[in-house]
């Protein structure tokens, strides 16, 4: 286990939640726990099944992070969804992190007294269980209080002196905001009381011991387990990677695709460390890139394209194709992003073709069928050739993708027809690259016989 990353992730937790804005993204501290307990999870069921937990809890937090982005989107007289929203994720969030808890504690418990080291309680005093209920119910519920205030509005003149419900609303927001960073404070501290003296502790090294002999020691499990991995993490990446622009601005930014794509390089990487290198760095290199791009393209249309013309129902793509070829420093700058819309796709098509030699490895190494395990039988070289021929599928379609989104960067202001094929061009990448994944998934897993 790998208790910088655990402590890192939970700091994630303790801030409050301004209706659906979450200025400490929690689903990124979801993928920081799941790191730092990766060892733990794969040597107990219990801890494994807190991993379920903590997947859903990361889903469920990716759907509240995509959510700012309607805040600049959704009209004021609307406001009301933030209710559903807040109120929605709270209840969602609330349960699934104190089930994920609980059940990292259950884990604990019974890992250590497997390794007779119950000096992780002597020594810490628990691991706070119900100060963290406590914390979650009132970080949720707090979160929902001010937007409730959109429900009311004052009608007439029914009293002399009506509400105002916007300082109403204000007032709640500092009190959420005052209450949750005080006690999120208080239980970031107990939590680091609990998790800071197992760094020295027999019972960290135990659990590292277990790893080695009953994990990695085992090298087709953790192939499988590790592909398993890859596969989530690739199939929500290009579900980032999928262009949904509204306003010019896409709504599902390419920089989540980046970190994910990330996280599934470096277990490749673990995997075939010589075959895997180019693709971590690569994926590095994309991330910044489209961290560049996105940005500049935010800031691009919100200076040129203000309130005032979408209440006047102004079609983005024909006041920016207009103003674009009138105004040079417009020009200039939409050069710039699409330059670095081209680099970005470039990169990301040259991430996907530098797994070629690890997966092809892969389906060499760990696929075919058990009955003709190192012999060139009919089946098993059915069952390769198979999945070298949707590889190759994958690797020509993201060619084609890549070339057919830069066409679609650099003309979608005066054709914004393209952008609606753009989208079907990527979504339809996306499924190919999930059915690749899962076809070799389910080859190993024929092979080996291992249940998930």
């Amino acid at each position: 286990m790998r208790i910088g990353y655990i402590l890192a992730g939970l700091f994630f937790f303790i801030n409050p939640n301004i209706l659906v804005v979450d200025f400490l993204p929690d689903f990124i501290g979801v993928i920081l726990l799941l790191y730092g307990l990766n060892h733990a999870f794969e040597i107990d069921e219990r801890m494994a099944a807190a991993r379920k937990s903590l997947y859903m809890l990361l889903f469920v937090a990716l759907g509240r992070f995509l959510c700012t982005f309607l805040v600049p989107i959704i009209d004021p007289s609307e406001y009301t969804w933030f209710l559903v929203f807040a109120f929605c994720f709270g209840l969602s969030e609330a349960y699934l992190f104190c089930r994920s808890m609980y059940m990292l504690d259950s884990g604990l418990t019974y890992l250590s007294l497997r390794s007779d080291s119950r000096e992780i309680y002597r020594s810490t005093g628990g691991t706070a269980l119900g100060m963290t209920i406590i914390f979650t119910v009132v970080k949720n519920v707090f979160a929902i209080f001010p937007a409730l205030t959109y429900l009311v509005t004052d009608y007439g003149e029914v009293t002399e002196a009506q509400t105002n419900w916007t300082f109403v609303m204000w007032m709640l927001m500092a009190i959420n905001v005052l209450l949750v960073t005080v006690y999120g404070i208080l239980w970031y501290i107990r939590m680091r009381r609990f998790w800071k003296p197992l760094k020295e502790s027999k019972f960290l090294s135990r659990v590292e011991e277990r790893y080695a002999t009953e994990y990695l020691a085992n090298r087709p499990l953790t192939v499988y387990r590790d592909l398993k991995r890859i596969s989530l993490l690739l199939g929500l990446a290009f579900l980032f990677a999928v262009p949904v622009r509204m306003d010019g601005i896409d709504i599902l930014p390419d920089i989540a695709a980046g970190v994910l794509m990330i996280f599934a390089a470096r277990f490749l990487k673990r995997m075939y460390p010589g075959a895997a290198e180019k693709t971590v760095l690569l994926s590095s290199l994309y991330t910044v890139v489209a961290t560049v791009e996105w940005g500049l393209m935010v800031w691009f249309s919100m200076t040129n394209f203000g309130p005032e013309l979408i209440e006047q129902q102004v079609v983005f793509s024909d006041w920016m194709g207009y103003k674009v070829f009138r105004e040079m420093d417009l020009f200039m700058v939409f050069a710039v992003y699409c330059v670095l819309a081209a680099l970005k796709l470039g990169i990301l098509g040259t991430v996907v073709i530098s797994m070629r030699r690890a997966l092809k490895r892969m389906i060499v190494e760990h696929t075919g069928s058990i009955t003709e395990v190192g012999q060139s039988t009919e089946k098993t070289a059915k069952i390769r050739k198979t999945l070298n021929e949707l590889l190759r599928a994958v690797l020509y379609f993201i060619v084609f993708a890549v070339l057919f989104s830069v066409l679609t960067t650099v003309l979608f202001l005066w054709f914004p027809i393209l952008q609606t094929f753009d989208l079907f061009v990527w979504a339809a990448y996306a499924i190919l690259m999930h059915s690749f994944t899962e076809k070799l998934l389910t080859s190993i897993d024929d092979r080996y016989y291992y249940d998930t």
